[in-house]
């Protein structure tokens, strides 16, 4: 299967942020983006998004690296 790039109508995402690096997920008690979810659930954050366009529905996304997915 070959790799396909497309392009897509602009969304906006909203939530928390966490600050993260490659080499910190791989030690599960020093990773961040697991507790960040976990938060996002157990307090129902997402009920307290105003105007949701697509309620139950949720995207976790990663942006902003500062090398690639391997770096921060």
């Amino acid at each position: 299967m070959q790799p396909e790039s497309v392009t897509l109508p602009e969304i906006k995402l909203v939530g928390i942020c966490v600050r993260t690096s490659y080499q910190q997920e791989l030690d599960k008690m020093k990773g961040n983006i697991f507790p960040c979810v976990r938060r996002y659930f157990h307090e129902g954050l997402a009920e307290q998004i105003s105007n949701r366009k697509k309620p139950g529905t949720t995207f976790c996304a990663y942006t902003d690296y500062q090398t690639d997915y391997t770096g921060e």
